[in-house]
């Protein structure tokens, strides 16, 4: 898990500019940070879409790669929680 961070821009990212979330508590804490920043929620919903397209090319593909299939299936599945929690934190408020 990432220590303690309440800027959306100290969070790290990899190559891409896309946030590194590693684990479900990366994805809340993330939620937490980025509830306030409408447009940090629409990045990640655009990152989702894009991960999506990239999975589905690589399943169509004649000899997939399983190691970068898990990987996009990890981080969909982390960036859908985030969006989840998101959702959850501004219903409660």
């Amino acid at each position: 898990m990432i220590g303690f961070i309440c800027n959306p821009n100290q969070w790290p990212v990899d190559d891409y500019g896309a946030p590194v979330l590693n684990s479900t508590s990366d994805a809340v804490l993330y939620a937490h940070i980025i509830q306030s920043f409408q447009w940090r929620q629409f990045q990640l919903d655009h990152l989702i879409s894009k991960f999506d397209d990239d999975f589905n090319e690589l399943i169509g593909s004649k000899d997939p790669d399983l190691d970068k299939l898990a990987q996009l299936a990890f981080r969909i599945q982390f960036y859908r929680e985030c969006i989840e929690e998101v959702k959850m934190i501004t219903k409660e408020d």
